[in-house]
């Protein structure tokens, strides 16, 4: 299976997780790979009608001084769902 169609079904099946069906929204999946791993980082952002945006979590695949590694949601997002897709 291709990345990008892996990470989609991933966002979709815990997006209920994530958003309020009455709060409608689109969302935007960032990330980038480096060379020996599949994704080396990962962004999932919400977007409302009016164009705002709100990042749900990152992922990062190591470990720095300036980020652990492994899944952080924002903004009181949470879904096991989405954390066990990418665990």
């Amino acid at each position: 299976m291709e990345l990008d169609k892996a990470l989609g079904f991933a966002v979709i099946l815990g997006w209920d997780d994530l958003k309020k069906v009455s709060d409608p929204c689109s969302v935007r999946v960032e990330y980038r790979s480096a060379v020996g791993t599949a994704v080396d980082y990962l962004n999932i952002w919400s977007v409302d009608g009016e164009g705002h945006q709100k990042m749900v979590c990152d992922y990062w695949t190591w470990t720095s001084s300036a980020h652990p590694s492994g899944i952080s949601f924002n903004n009181k997002f949470h879904s096991q769902r989405v954390e066990a897709s990418l665990a």
